[in-house]
């Protein structure tokens, strides 16, 4: 945390008063240590009451069921579904994961990471995860098994 800190004051100054626009140098220096996997499973464990109690883990559902920027996994589904996600980026990245809560059946997980995307990338990037979930999304509803 301490290195976060210097970094970021270093970059952005101790009360913000740099440049916001390009958080590169704070995004190259303290790398992510999640992988894909490890996210879909912690939301599976919450999805199944299993991350904490039950009551939390309804809660945390809850939480993310609110989020505002539905332009990625979200978009990608058919309108009205329950879809619980947590987005993120920063300069370079475009993430998002999600539980899914089909109408039937058994909610699922899914987790979208990227890295290292120029400029152009990160602006097709939200399109294409959308599109790569209602592909999955349709796999599943043609009789296949979520993973």
């Amino acid at each position: 945390m301490a290195d976060f800190l210097r970094l970021s004051d270093e970059r952005y100054g101790r009360d913000g008063e740099r440049n916001y626009g390009d958080s590169f140098v704070i995004d190259q220096a303290l790398d992510n240590r999640g992988t894909p996997r490890d996210i879909t499973a912690l939301l599976a464990m919450i999805a199944d009451g299993r991350c904490a109690t039950p009551a939390s883990c309804a809660l945390m559902v809850e939480i993310l069921s609110r989020q505002e920027w539905r332009t990625r996994i979200p978009a990608g589904l058919p309108a009205g579904m329950r879809v619980a996600n947590k987005t993120g980026s920063v300069s370079g990245t475009v993430n998002d994961a999600a539980l899914i809560f089909p109408s039937s059946g058994r909610p699922f997980a899914l987790t979208v990471l990227s890295k290292g995307l120029g400029y152009a990338a990160q602006a097709r990037a939200e399109t294409a995860i959308a599109a790569l979930a209602g592909q999955i999304f349709a796999t599943f509803q043609d009789g296949g098994d979520p993973p």
